[in-house]
C-alpha cells in the first residue's frame, strides 16, 4: 500500500488538485445555493397568504383593443374552445375544468318597499355545483323554473365595497352578511317573476351565481340559442397549489388570472426560470470540475500503466491497485462539498431575507436541508469516480492476467 501512495504522489500535482477544487467548490456552493432557493421560492408561492393557496384558480382571456373593436362589429369575444378546455385538463396538476355558463337572456331584478320598487338590469352565471363555496352546508343550493324561487350566491367584496366605499362616506348603515341574508327580491326572467334571496358570499368566484342547471334550463327556453362559448374557467388542481405545468400554460397563453393572479403567474414563472438557470450554470461547473479530475485521473492510470502490470504480477489485488486513487478522490469529493454546505450555510440568508421580504410568515430554513443535499450530491459524484477509476484499471489488470 506504501509504494501505491509513493508512486501516485510522484505523479499527482498538488496545484492541479487545487484547482479542480476550487471549481468544483463554486459550482457546488451556486448549486446549493439554487437548489435550496427553489425550495423556498417554491413554499413561498404555496403559503397561506399566497395567490394559488387555495385549489381553485379562475382564468379568462385578455381583452385587447382589438378584441373590442371586433366585438363592435359583429364579432364574437374571447372565449375558450373545446380543444383549449381539453389542453388544461390534460396537464398534470389539473384535476378537472368547468367553464362559466353564463345566462343569454334579459335578467331584471325588483326590489319593493311598500308601493315603491327599483329595477335593474343584472348578469347571472353559474358553475357546476361542486366549484360554489357555500359557507353553510345546511343551504340547498338547488333551484327549478317550476319553483318560482332561486338561492343567489354574490361575491364578498360587493358586500365590502358598499360597507368601507358607499356606506361609510353617504352616512348609511353597514349591513353585516346576516342582515344580507334576511332580504329577498324578484328575478325578472323570460317574462315571469322568480323570488330570490342571497344565500351566501363568495370567496373563490367573482360574480353574481345560480344554481347550474336552473341556468342551463333557463337558457333552454328563454335563451337565444346560440352556442355557448364560455369566457372564463374554474381550475380545480390536484394539489393544494397551482403547479408548475398550469402556470407555466397560463404564462405561455397570457391567460388572465381572477384577482390580479396573472402578475403572480409571470413573477412566478420568471422566478423559476432565473432560479434553474443559475443552479444549471453551478451544475455545469462542478460537472466541469469533476469531470477533469476524472480524466486526469485516468490518464494518471494510463501513464503508468506499465507499473500497474508490474505490480499484477507480483500478486497485488483491483481493489489494492485502486484503493490510492479511490482514497484521492474521496477526499476530494468529500472536502469540496463539506466546504460547500458549510459557505452556503453562510451566504444564503442574504438570499432568504429576499423571499421572506415576499413571504413574511415563511419560516426561515435551517441549515439541514442543504447538508443533506450535499450528501447526496457528494455520495452521486463519490459513487461516478469509484466506477470510472475501478473500471480503467480492471482493464489493466485484466490485460496482464492474459
Amino acid at each position: 500500500m506504501k509504494l501505491l501512495v509513493v508512486l501516485l504522489r510522484r505523479h499527482v500535482s498538488l496545484w492541479q488538485l487545487v484547482c479542480f477544487a476550487l471549481g468544483g467548490l463554486l459550482g457546488a456552493v451556486i448549486l446549493l445555493l439554487s437548489l435550496q432557493s427553489f425550495r423556498d421560492v417554491n413554499r413561498a408561492f404555496t403559503t397561506e397568504d399566497a395567490i394559488f393557496s387555495e385549489n381553485y384558480v379562475v382564468i379568462s382571456k385578455p381583452v385587447s383593443l382589438l378584441t373590442t373593436v371586433q366585438s363592435l362589429i359583429g364579432g364574437k369575444s374571447p372565449s375558450f374552445e373545446e380543444r383549449e378546455i381539453q389542453e388544461l385538463e390534460a396537464l398534470p396538476d389539473v384535476s378537472c375544468v368547468a367553464p362559466f355558463r353564463s345566462a343569454h337572456f334579459t335578467v331584471e331584478a325588483i326590489v319593493r318597499s311598500g308601493k315603491r320598487s327599483l329595477r335593474t338590469e343584472m348578469f347571472l352565471e353559474s358553475v357546476p355545483d361542486d366549484f360554489v363555496d357555500l359557507a353553510d352546508v345546511n343551504i340547498e343550493w338547488k333551484a327549478d323554473l317550476n319553483d318560482r324561487f332561486v338561492p343567489v350566491l354574490v361575491p364578498r367584496n360587493y358586500l365590502d365595497l358598499y360597507n368601507f366605499g358607499y356606506a361609510s362616506t353617504r352616512g348609511l348603515p353597514q349591513l353585516s352578511e346576516g342582515a344580507v341574508s334576511q332580504f329577498s327580491f324578484q328575478l325578472f326572467i323570460g317574462g315571469s317573476f322568480y323570488h330570490a334571496r342571497i344565500v351566501g358570499f363568495s370567496t373563490r368566484l367573482n360574480t353574481i351565481l345560480v344554481p347550474d342547471a336552473f341556468l342551463a334550463e333557463a337558457n333552454r327556453i328563454y335563451g337565444n340559442h346560440e352556442k355557448e362559448e364560455p369566457s372564463r374557467l374554474v381550475i380545480r388542481t390536484k394539489g393544494d397549489a397551482a403547479g408548475n405545468a398550469l402556470l407555466q400554460h397560463i404564462a405561455h397563453h397570457q391567460y388572465i388570472v381572477a384577482d390580479g393572479g396573472d402578475a403572480m403567474v409571470r413573477m412566478q414563472s420568471m422566478v423559476y426560470g432565473v432560479v434553474w438557470a443559475v443552479a444549471a450554470v453551478g451544475l455545469l461547473v462542478v460537472l466541469l470540475a469533476f469531470f477533469l479530475l476524472v480524466v486526469s485521473m485516468l490518464l494518471l492510470v494510463e501513464k503508468n500503466r506499465d507499473i500497474f502490470r508490474n505490480l499484477a504480477s507480483m500478486g497485488y489485488t483491483l481493489r489494492q491497485m485502486s484503493a490510492p486513487y479511490r482514497l484521492l478522490v474521496l477526499g476530494v469529493d468529500v472536502t469540496v462539498w463539506l466546504l460547500a454546505a458549510i459557505v452556503s450555510v453562510f451566504v444564503y440568508p442574504l438570499v432568504g431575507d429576499l423571499i421572506l421580504m415576499a413571504a413574511p410568515s415563511l419560516e426561515p430554513t435551517g441549515a439541514l436541508p442543504l447538508f443533506l443535499i450535499a450528501t447526496l450530491c457528494c455520495f452521486v459524484f463519490v459513487a461516478i469516480h469509484f466506477f470510472v477509476i475501478g473500471r480503467a484499471i480492471k482493464k489493466v489488470y485484466k490485460e496482464e492476467r492474459r
